[in-house]
């Protein structure tokens, strides 16, 4: 990714002419200790340099230091420091030379704008940059660079779903659509699993019904059988990544809840599934459905696992798409 892209909508420094210094004190020796930065578990990382020469005067001037991508034609401002220098007299002249052969700064990214550290905190592949580094008249690139990134890149997420019918008695079939996606799909190793449970009202699990293989950005339809519940509020919890078998960014927003509602069969006035799925195939679908489920939060994520003490019931099943296309489902 060009430095373009990584400061784009900032005001940047751009074509950074280095002068050089003619006499005086030089920077030079810049060295980068740290050249992977696992950005954002990691936020910082030390830079050596050193100071060269002398001035007959006192100099109080700072280091600066910059991320580049294109030899310091543009820059982004990293920060600074003002190092110590060992000043006296000789004679009736004051002179300035390096109080030592190295010095150190660790550079801080959360020093970086918030949309550049969203930038770097979300790129698929660490970027490489060097640092530019400037003091007095004079300016010097590092003899090595640095990459800044996630090492863990994927993150999974449930990314659209609808359940249908959202009313039903207790025993009947659910048609669950979801899809599960990542970004950096480039860096998929293996597809995760995806489980699907039933939950009270206070999100409380108290089945599980099984959990089939996923693919970035493929629908998945299928259908529950539920078992007997009692008549009121339940709840779908859909999970990707349910075994914790991939390495993620964040492990704590792969599951969202469907809501649905028991009625008694005395009072049902249900639309069966199996009335759905026998609708011809140019019916008029909904195609916003149900998507108002639950916001991705820790505790639902956290509370639905393979939690040996739930039910196993083994109901989840695809769709036979002999017997019922997605879009003869009229989604409610």
């Amino acid at each position: 990714m060009k430095l373009s892209k990584f400061v784009s909508g900032l005001i940047v420094v751009t074509g950074f002419i280095a002068i050089p210094a003619i006499a005086g004190i030089k920077i030079g020796n810049v060295y980068i200790d740290d050249t992977s930065v696992d950005y954002p578990d990691e936020s910082s990382f030390k830079i050596e340099y050193g100071l060269f020469g002398s001035v007959p005067f006192v100099l109080s001037d700072n280091a600066t230091f910059y991320l580049t991508q294109d030899e310091g034609e543009s820059t982004v401002t990293l920060g600074s420091q003002s190092p110590k220098l060992n000043c006296g007299k000789s004679g009736v002249l004051t002179t300035c030379k390096p109080y030592s052969n190295t010095y150190s700064y660790t550079a801080k990214l959360s020093n970086l704008s918030n949309t550049n550290k969203n930038i770097l905190a979300n790129t698929c592949t660490p970027m490489e940059f060097k640092v530019y580094a400037h003091y007095y008249l004079g300016s010097t690139l590092s003899l090595n660079s640095v990459k800044i990134g996630p090492s863990t890149t994927l993150d999974w997420l449930i990314t659209s779903g609808r359940i249908y019918p959202t009313t039903v008695t207790s025993g009947e079939k659910i048609a669950l659509s979801v899809t599960a996606g990542t970004r950096c799909s480039d860096n998929i190793q293996q597809n995760p699993s995806f489980g699907v449970y039933i939950a009270d009202e206070n999100l409380v699990g108290t089945h599980y019904l099984g959990s089939i293989l996923v693919q970035n950005a493929v629908t998945n339809n299928l259908y529950v059988t539920l078992p007997s519940l009692s008549a009121g509020t339940h709840y779908l919890v859909a999970k990707v990544d349910n075994k914790n078998a991939v390495d993620e960014i964040n492990e704590k927003n792969n599951a969202v809840a469907f809501k649905f509602t028991v009625v008694d069969d005395s009072t049902s006035t249900t639309t069966s599934l199996t009335k759905a799925l026998t609708r011809e195939k140019n019916s008029d679908v909904n195609s916003s459905g149900l998507v108002s489920y639950l916001s991705r939060n820790e505790t639902l994520s956290e509370n639905f696992a393979e939690q040996p003490q739930l039910p196993d019931l083994s109901g989840l099943k695809v769709m036979d798409s002999e017997i019922a296309e997605p879009e003869s489902i009229e989604w409610e």
